[in-house]
This record gives C-alpha cells, structure tokens and sequence, in this order.
C-alpha cells in the first residue's frame, strides 16, 4: 500500500490521529 500511494497513505494516518486526538479531547 505504502509503495503505490505513501504521500496519500501518510496522510491518511495523519488525519486519522488528528480525529483520534480530537476526540479524546472532546471525551
């Protein structure tokens, strides 16, 4: 998956653990 999109899949995983963090916030 890396090999055939990095940049989208970093991103990716960098959204996610921005929700993550929002979300504990939020709790």
């Amino acid at each position: 998956v890396q090999s055939l999109f990095p940049d989208q899949f970093n991103q990716l995983m960098q959204d996610l653990r921005q929700i993550a963090v929002a979300v504990d916030r939020e709790i």
